[in-house]
């Protein structure tokens, strides 16, 4: 009969590493008006945006956040064996199952870590770091890599208009109780009462 084992929890956790896809292609304000009705002072005035970044046609979600966990993995000296779960944030891949964080996994070796995406659009990564401070501090995962990806090649709100393109990573991990490193617990709330307005 096998034994359960209950993990030691961690009460201090840390980011050891982070990680980017930065697009090569600009879009700028001027560009965005070309299909909407507005100017570059309109939306710098409300937003601070001058430009946005978006990926070429032919790099997919995928390879985006494999490169910025990779980045991230390099920047924390971790490999992909040494992760416990992957996190994936995105309302961009364009497949339910299998997720892109298990697609991620097997890029990256992280074999047999738990890999799940989430979808909870631009506080998914919120949410990703979130959960992979818990897996930490409960004692579950050891290292956690979180990853916030998207490519929308336009807007869901204005369909005719590029939307931008990112991918970030974090590798969380556990931290000495002494570490000036050490993060604080993470917690995040919902107030869904605006959603008509979004």
């Amino acid at each position: 009969m096998a034994t359960i084992k209950q993990n030691t929890p961690n009460a201090h956790t840390r980011i050891l590493g982070i990680g980017a896809y930065r697009p090569s292609e600009i879009v700028t304000n001027d560009d965005v008006c070309q299909w909407i009705e507005s100017s570059d002072e309109w939306i710098v005035k409300r937003t601070g945006i001058h430009t946005r970044h978006r990926a070429p046609a032919d790099v997919t979600v995928l390879e985006m956040a494999e490169h910025s966990a990779r980045e991230a993995l390099e920047s924390a000296g971790l490999t992909g064996e040494q992760l416990d779960t992957i996190i994936v944030s995105t309302v961009s891949f364009p497949y339910l199952t299998p997720s892109l964080a298990a697609q991620l996994a097997d890029r990256l070796g992280a074999t047999p870590a738990a890999a799940y995406d989430i979808s909870a659009a631009c506080a998914g990564y919120c949410y990703g770091i979130a959960q992979a401070d818990a897996l930490v501090r409960s004692g579950d995962s050891t290292n956690v890599l979180v990853i916030g990806v998207e490519n929308s090649p336009t807007s869901s709100t204005t369909p005719s208009v590029p939307s931008p393109s990112c991918a970030r990573a974090r590798a969380w991990s556990s931290a000495r109780p002494t570490s000036r490193e050490s993060a604080r617990p993470c917690g995040v709330r919902t107030d869904p009462s605006g959603m008509r307005s979004v």
